[in-house]
């Protein structure tokens, strides 16, 4: 294993290019490893030029646009799975190759393919960021992969590590999340109307619908006066679940109260507006950025009860968490809300306190440090 004196040549690989979540967390991770190992080439890789690149060309070496990366889609494996499979095997002796030039391959989320089943074959330090939940017949082959692999893994939550199977003797640790956070905002509200926040990537498993659906029955009991706005994007042209959601808002008469907005660069506009931020995915998710992006600002967080958002929120502390894909138990939350609204503002404030002790840039920094230190 190097040594952090002898770590000349790291090479980072990222499956997105956009600025979400994910994206996000990798530029910061990679900013670390640019201050823990100030005087090392750091490469990063990326399949596409995308607005990532404005965080990573600044801290690395070397941004490396690779076109051919095997990265795991459901879409594009589909369409030609032969055609896929000749992209891995190709990539992963590219991969091997490749590591003959690095002391370290970081690489983030497992649907990297090639380098991860590289990383067996490669005599470099290899570290695996996993970010994502893995269920059923997905939960065996990946399990199965990084088990071959033999990469070290670094897991983003509790959740998230006990959603794999892997050797005990196979190196893991967790390392909750952290982010920049934004400048303080007072919660302020006004108590004829309430603002409500989703923001995110626009997919089923997010919850957008199942959210509308609540929604619906809130407006329906008309005693409350909401707006709610959702924020993100469809990946690429993927829009008939965009189209559903739209034609849902337009069938119930909903335009009068939810709105919708592209993706944005920064979204503090998005938490500022906000009271509440309610956060509905109905496939728990790996840890829950956007979570702690709101209680960076001091907002009142609604999250499903799953994945890591459980290890994130508190009950009746610092936010509150709902029973997953239950619009009964959603809908009970929010009208408790409307019904005391001094809650919003108390959970908002306390949330704020959390993320400044668990949550921050800072602490994550120090952290992932430690981590680097253990694993290489």
């Amino acid at each position: 294993i190097k040594t952090m004196k002898n770590i000349k040549n790291i090479l980072c690989v990222h499956q997105g290019y956009e600025l979400y979540g994910s994206d996000r967390s990798f530029a910061l991770s990679v900013r670390i490893l640019r201050d823990t190992y100030p005087d090392a080439i750091i490469d990063v890789m990326i399949p596409k030029h995308g607005e990532i690149k404005t965080l990573l060309s600044p801290i690395c070496n070397n941004l490396i646009i690779n076109n051919n990366l095997a990265i795991l889609r459901k879409k594009e494996f589909t369409k030609n799975p032969l055609k896929f499979l000749y992209k891995t095997v190709r990539g992963i002796y590219i991969a091997i190759n490749n590591s003959k030039k690095y002391d370290v391959f970081f690489v983030n989320t497992i649907v990297v393919l090639d380098y991860i089943i590289a990383s067996r074959f490669s005599k470099t330090s290899n570290i695996l960021h996993v970010r994502e939940i893995s269920n059923g017949l997905q939960k065996k082959i990946f399990s199965k992969i990084l088990s071959f692999s033999k990469m070290k893994v670094i897991f983003n939550s509790n959740n998230t590590a006990n959603a794999y199977d892997l050797p005990n003797n196979q190196i893991t640790t967790t390392l909750l999340n952290g982010v920049a956070g934004y400048n303080n905002s007072v919660n302020s509200i006004n108590y004829n109307t309430i603002n409500i926040l989703v923001l995110g990537r626009l997919t089923l498993g997010k919850g957008q619908m199942f959210f509308l659906e609540t929604i619906k029955e809130l407006v329906g009991l008309m005693k409350y006066s909401i707006k709610v706005r959702i924020v993100g994007d469809v990946f690429e042209n993927q829009i008939t679940y965009k189209d559903k959601l739209l034609r849902f808002v337009k069938i119930h008469n909903l335009e009068n109260v939810v709105s919708f907005k592209s993706f944005v660069k920064n979204p503090e506009v998005e938490y500022s507006w906000s009271n509440i931020v309610v956060i509905p995915s109905v496939k728990p998710e790996s840890f829950g950025r956007v979570a702690v992006e709101a209680m960076s600002i001091g907002r009142c967080v609604v999250a499903a009860n799953h994945g890591g958002l459980s290890e994130i929120i508190s009950h009746n502390s610092d936010g509150i968490l709902f029973e997953p894909n239950n619009i009964k138990s959603l809908l009970f939350e929010l009208v408790e809300l409307m019904e005391t609204t001094q809650n919003i503002i108390k959970y908002g404030e306390k949330s704020r306190i959390t993320f400044q002790k668990r949550f921050s840039e800072e602490i994550y920094e120090k952290n992932f440090k430690q981590k680097m230190k253990i694993l290489l």
